[in-house]
């Protein structure tokens, strides 16, 4: 019979400068047998003695994550995706518009990748805005209302605030809209969903156990089914407009948010 040790690393003690530089929580676990329950024992003491450092038991560790599976993942997947929306938000205030362009580009294509795997895609939706203001203030209607189209592939309900966004910007968004939304929609169907299987959309959930989704903007869309007993399952699939895709849910798979191939990728993976 094993024995787990888990060290959680917090930062309580530190200052906001400090925590500002750190991520927020570091897990290490130690699996050991009784035989060997005495190194088991003696890192959890050196542990303890470190500042901002204690150690947890397995069952409490379980109850202070429980219920944030799902925004932790989401959280991982987006990662390299928010530190590039960042970055070119703060290019494009510089007025670097070249380069802006260039990382905000990377911030979408990782974004959306993050889809495959995780739960929230406003931060997706914030990148593309962003590369819509880019285009239009670098003259480049094309690329702004390609990325428009994307806005509204995601999520057809969005509208532009004026307030908050420029007049040419609010005004090229509702004419592609608009063209976008006239077009017939199509729909998925779903095989293989059971009872209790949660069915994300483009990040979105739209419910458990259904069998179609209809309404969508036809194109390209993220589906991602989530059983009851941790199967998960997702595919890229192409709507045709006024038709329908099929989509089926693989009960042993256990997808998470695609395969790291590099050394680089699998430790960003980890």
């Amino acid at each position: 019979m094993g024995v787990i040790w888990t060290v959680l690393w917090l930062f309580g003690a530190l200052t906001d400068a400090q925590a500002a530089d750190q991520v927020e929580i570091a897990v290490v676990g130690l699996h050991s047998s009784q035989q060997s329950d005495r190194a088991g024992r003696a890192l959890a003491e050196a542990v303890d003695a470190l500042p901002s450092m204690v150690v947890v038991s397995e069952s409490e560790l379980s109850r202070q994550f429980a219920g944030s599976g799902q925004r932790i993942l989401t959280d991982a997947l987006q990662a390299d995706g928010l530190t590039m929306l960042a970055e070119g938000r703060v290019l494009f205030e510089q007025a670097e518009l070249e380069a802006a362009k260039m990382r905000i580009a990377d911030a979408v294509v990782a974004l959306d990748s993050a889809l495959a795997g995780g739960h929230d895609r406003r931060a997706l939706m914030d990148a593309l805005l962003v590369q819509a203001n880019i285009a239009i203030a670098m003259g480049d209607g094309s690329t702004a209302a390609n990325a428009f189209k994307q806005v509204v592939r995601v999520d057809s309900r969005l509208t532009l605030d004026p307030v908050h966004y420029p007049p040419k910007m609010v005004q090229l968004f509702d004419e592609v809209r608009d063209q976008i939304l006239a077009a017939p929609s199509g729909s998925i169907s779903l095989a293989g969903v059971w009872r209790g299987t949660a069915v994300y959309i483009d990040g979105r959930m739209v419910g458990e156990g259904v069998t179609e989704v209809d309404g969508l903007v036809a194109g390209r869309h993220h589906v991602l089914t989530m059983g009851s007993a941790g199967d998960r399952h997702h595919a890229v699939v192409d709507v045709p407009p006024a038709g329908v895709v099929d989509f089926t849910h693989q009960q042993h798979s256990g997808f998470l948010g695609g395969l790291a191939r590099t050394r680089d990728e699998k430790a960003a993976l980890t």
